[in-house]
């Protein structure tokens, strides 16, 4: 990420299959924050550790995604203390619902 935190807007986002679904905190850059439509968030180190524990719960058996989840998993944060979590996931804004 190459953008100043100052750049960053707030945004509440989520999956939106369901009314079940979590809802998460994080940031977004007006101009670059999306990615095919998709929203392409930032979050802090708290909801990060929340929405790999709540949505992405990988248990390292499925050799053919191993790679994807290990970099996912291992990222480190930026510069601001945040972790991307946009990695192609398909990821809405409140707004967009």
């Amino acid at each position: 990420m190459g953008f100043k935190m100052s750049e960053l807007v707030k945004v509440r986002f989520g999956f939106f299959n369901d009314k079940n679904d979590p809802i998460y905190e994080g940031f977004y850059h007006p101009n670059e924050g999306r990615w095919n439509g998709w929203l392409q968030p930032y979050v802090n180190e708290a909801t990060f550790k929340q929405i790999v524990r709540q949505v992405f719960p990988y248990d390292g058996h499925d050799v053919d995604d191993r790679e994807f989840w290990e970099e996912f998993l291992n990222q480190k944060p930026n510069e601001d203390g945040l972790y991307d979590v946009g990695f192609g996931f398909c990821w809405m804004s409140e707004e967009d619902c």
